[in-house]
């Protein structure tokens, strides 16, 4: 199966007004590469810590800067997109290190 692109039509971050779509598919990209846990309330819309935890364990595991930031065309954006179009995903362990 192939994956549309993943891209983003906003900023990701707990300093910006943040869209519920990218919300959305950034958590379903961060739990299928493996840097996020579905919370037990389950994958919703709306941007909270645990997708901001996220970004920051996909950066720091990508060498990225780990800001918890995710900009339209930004480092962060094209990595999860280069590593969700190669079909990579992960199994997180408890220190958020992939085996």
């Amino acid at each position: 199966m192939i994956r549309p692109a993943f891209r983003l039509k906003k900023p990701l971050g707990l300093a910006y007004t943040m869209d519920e779509d990218d919300a959305l598919k950034t958590k379903v990209a961060l739990r299928d590469l493996g840097h996020m846990k579905r919370p037990d309330y389950g994958l919703t819309p709306y941007p909270d810590q645990p997708m901001i935890d996220g970004i920051r364990n996909f950066q720091r595991g990508h060498g990225l800067k780990a800001d918890g930031v995710a900009k339209p065309g930004g480092s962060t954006e094209r990595r999860l997109n280069t590593e969700l179009m190669n079909g990579r995903t992960g199994r997180q362990t408890e220190t958020g290190k992939h085996h």
